[in-house]
């Protein structure tokens, strides 16, 4: 009889407190929304910013390059190790942002073959590749590390 009576009472708190009731109903709505909402946020995170790509301020799933400093050069050019030295302070001074690529077009005729237009203007000769792996500088003659800097520098968008 006991049980009756609790089981009459709970009965008699719905009846008479019709507004709790709607109240969790509401707070469990709400908290159902929220776990959904944070799923499909979630998903969403993952697919414009996969664990494996840089993260930036912008949603972009492009893919980011290391921007490359390609010089060609000879050693038999009377500047050269003028030149050089700059090349290597500038190397240091970039470590892990800049790939440096020096090559050396007595001993890499191919170079000659594939890069003649822009190495018969004037040697040394600078290419530079930026973040989205297109050239964005191209100077002959570039002996003076200004110059080479100014070069890395707009194509790390600096």
């Amino acid at each position: 009889m006991g049980d009756n009576k609790n089981n009459n009472d709970k009965k008699d708190l719905r009846e008479k407190n019709p507004e709790v009731e709607n109240r969790v109903r509401l707070v469990i709505i709400l908290v159902a929304f929220i776990i959904v909402a944070l799923v499909v946020f979630a998903i969403v995170h993952e697919v414009y910013h996969p664990v494996d790509t840089p993260t930036s301020s912008v949603m972009t799933t492009e893919k980011v390059y290391t921007p490359t400093f390609q010089f060609f050069v000879s050693k038999n050019d009377a500047q050269y190790n003028e030149y050089m030295a700059n090349v290597e302070e500038i190397e240091k001074e970039y470590t892990g942002r800049v790939n440096f690529v020096v090559t050396d077009i007595d001993e890499h005729p191919e170079a000659k073959e594939n890069f003649g237009d822009i190495i018969g203007m004037g040697m040394p000769a600078l290419i530079m590749l930026d973040t989205k792996n297109n050239i964005s500088g191209i100077s002959v003659k570039c002996v003076e590390k200004s110059v080479m800097v100014e070069t890395i520098n707009k194509a790390l968008g600096e």
